[in-house]
């Protein structure tokens, strides 16, 4: 690697790691593998064996553990891995959106964080499974499978203030994460804009609409569509 990996580093990640390790365990039906193990009282060991597994949701947490991207290198073709739940109880004042990434504050706003843990529930009560990004992949909010078909969401808070930048932006992002996606994983793909409210220009709707983009907010989400199941004809008794 270009740069150690050092024992600090892995002490500073401690907890997101044990936290990712014991949500994956629930999933896995063999041996986890896992490469780190708790250490007393507050530090974080290699795990001592000849064998582990570095699943790939660990090179979020640790991007040092990536191998340098060749030209020819494609992204792995995987939608994601286990949905991350946001952390609602943090939360960032508005900032200039061209100081720093417009995404990464989003993600820290404390209202964006509540509607994707919802619409993540939402999916969940539906035997929908969500999955948040993985490492060397488009960094959107959410993505599921359903019947054949990719779903990928962008979540922007919403104010009266903030409609028209946090729309633009948010459409942007998510038809680029559909183009990506639907390439690299050669499946259709649909895209989903999520807002923590409704919106008051309904000529968004009318755009999403155009661009066959899915535009829903809480509590009911009632413009996504894939939770509708078809109606069946009405059939008589014989």
């Amino acid at each position: 690697m270009p740069e150690p990996l050092t024992s600090d580093q892995l002490s500073d990640k401690r907890e997101a790691l044990f936290a990712l390790r014991d949500r994956l365990a629930k999933g896995s039906e063999g041996s986890l593998k896992f490469p780190f193990i708790p250490y007393p009282p507050d530090r974080v060991r290699a795990f001592q064996a000849y064998l582990t597994k570095v699943p790939e949701e660990l090179l979020v947490l640790l991007p040092v553990l990536q191998a340098p991207a060749k030209s020819t290198d494609r992204p792995a073709r995987v939608l994601g891995g286990l949905y991350r739940p946001a952390d609602a109880a943090t939360s960032v004042g508005e900032r200039d959106p061209f100081a720093v990434d417009p995404a990464m504050v989003e993600r820290a706003l404390r209202s964006h964080a509540t509607t994707q843990n919802a619409l993540a529930q939402l999916l969940e009560s539906n035997a929908v499974e969500p999955s948040s990004p993985v490492a060397r992949g488009p960094l959107y909010d959410l993505a599921w499978r359903r019947d054949g078909v990719i779903y990928v969401a962008e979540v922007k808070s919403r104010t009266d203030e903030n409609e028209e930048r946090q729309l633009r932006l948010g459409l942007g992002q998510v038809l680029r994460y559909r183009q990506v996606l639907s390439a690299d994983l050669g499946a259709p793909a649909r895209a989903v804009l999520v807002l923590s409210s409704a919106p008051k220009d309904h000529s968004w709707t009318q755009l999403c609409e155009a661009l066959d983009v899915q535009l829903c907010w809480p509590p009911d989400f009632a413009g996504l569509h894939l939770l509708r199941q078809p109606q069946l004809p009405l059939t008589r008794e014989r």
